[in-house]
């Protein structure tokens, strides 16, 4: 069964990307009506939850070893994410 369990590993991953990326996208339309602020509120809440959970989605697709707790790498993770984010938004505008 580990060659099922690569691919439900990937399977997540990848459906952890599509929703980060639809995320992106819905929060630069202007869909709802939510004022600016509003809007990046609930987009920079949700988008951080999201990256989150992916960077301990990728510890564990990656079988990284953990050299302290889990929470921080995952913020850490997160936290380049959303760097890397900014510097393409800041490159395609």
């Amino acid at each position: 069964m580990p060659g099922n369990q690569a691919r439900r590993k990937v399977a997540d991953r990848e459906h952890l990307l599509r929703i980060s990326q639809e995320i992106g996208t819905a929060c630069r339309g202007d869909e709802g009506g939510l004022g600016e602020s509003m809007k990046d509120a609930i987009c920079g809440q949700l988008f951080f939850a999201v990256a989150h959970e992916l960077g301990h989605a990728m510890f564990d697709i990656f079988d990284v070893p953990g050299f302290g707790r889990q929470e921080h790498a995952a913020d850490q993770f997160r936290d380049l994410h959303h760097a890397s984010v900014r510097r393409a938004s800041r490159r395609s505008s």
